[in-house]
C-alpha cells in the first residue's frame, strides 16, 4: 500500500491522533456494554477526523438527490473509476484535494471515499501491528 507523504500534515490524517480517538471510542463502547466491530469503530473515527480536515458543504440545489442518485453512489455512472481517482489523489496529495474534487464533480462520492480510505488505513494499521482486529 502506498505510504502517505508528509508534505502537508494539515491535509493528511494524523495516525497517532486517529489511534488515540479509536482507543477512546472503543473504551466508551466497552464501558457501555456495547459490542461493535473494531473496523466499524475505526470507520466512524476516521470519518470524523476526515471531516475535520475537509468539512464538506451540503450539495447545491442543482445537485440535490434525484431518484437516480438517492440510492447512493452506486447509481452514478463510472463511479468506480471516479472513486479510484479520488483515492489516488487522497493518498498522493491529501484528503482535502480529493474531497474538493469530489464536491466539485459528484458530492455523493465523498462517503464512499471516506469508507475506502478508512478501510485502507485500518488494513495498514493492522498490518503494522498497531491495531488488533476483533
Amino acid at each position: 500500500m502506498p505510504e502517505l507523504p508528509a508534505r502537508n500534515a494539515a491535509e493528511h490524517i494524523d495516525e497517532a491522533e486517529l489511534l488515540r480517538r479509536f482507543e477512546e471510542k472503543k473504551r466508551l463502547f466497552e464501558k457501555a456494554g456495547g459490542r461493535v466491530e473494531a473496523k466499524e469503530i475505526f470507520r466512524g473515527v476516521f470519518r470524523d477526523q476526515a471531516k475535520e480536515l475537509a468539512p464538506s458543504s451540503p450539495p447545491s440545489p442543482s445537485l440535490a438527490a434525484s431518484p437516480a442518485t438517492s440510492a447512493g453512489s452506486r447509481a452514478l455512472p463510472g463511479n468506480d473509476q471516479a472513486l479510484n481517482d479520488l483515492i489516488g489523489i487522497a493518498l498522493a496529495r491529501g484528503i482535502l484535494p480529493a474531497v474538493r474534487k469530489a464536491e466539485a464533480e459528484t458530492p455523493y462520492l465523498i462517503d464512499a471515499l471516506h469508507d475506502e480510505l478508512a478501510d485502507h488505513y485500518y488494513e495498514k494499521l493492522v498490518a503494522a501491528g498497531k491495531l488488533r482486529p476483533q
